[in-house]
């Protein structure tokens, strides 16, 4: 049996608390239960339309995973630097995920990053 990914692991979770099989979440979404396994085990990329169909599902049946897209990105391997964010923001990003930090460092970064979302009236 393969390790599962971190996405793999918090869609497991949401897909048990919403008592799904891996076959009924698979019926949803027109795919089959080796094509979810493969995704949460990482065999699989997590294309946007899996991702957002994951993320549908569970907000439909009242299921919390807001870490979703980023568990994604991790599992992909890669972030997503999106068109519209200033080519400095982007290069602060590109830093950033070539910088090793202290766990300490992570932690501090992490509260001063939400502080500054909850700061936003879109991020709230």
């Amino acid at each position: 049996m393969s390790k599962l990914t971190e996405f793999g692991k918090a869609v497991r979770k949401a897909r048990i608390d919403a008592d799904m099989t891996m076959r009924d979440m698979a019926d949803e979404f027109g795919v089959t239960p080796s094509f979810l396994y493969g995704v949460e085990t990482g065999v699989k990329k997590i294309n946007e339309n899996i991702l957002w169909e994951y993320i549908a599902i569970f907000r439909r049946l009242k299921i919390e995973t807001p870490d979703l897209v980023d568990l994604a990105a991790l599992s992909n391997g890669c972030i997503n630097l999106k068109e519209d964010f200033p080519v400095e923001h982007k290069m602060m990003l590109i830093r950033l995920s070539a910088t090793l930090l202290y766990p300490d460092e992570i932690r501090s970064l992490e509260a001063h990053v939400k502080h500054l979302r909850s700061m936003r009236p879109d991020h709230g």
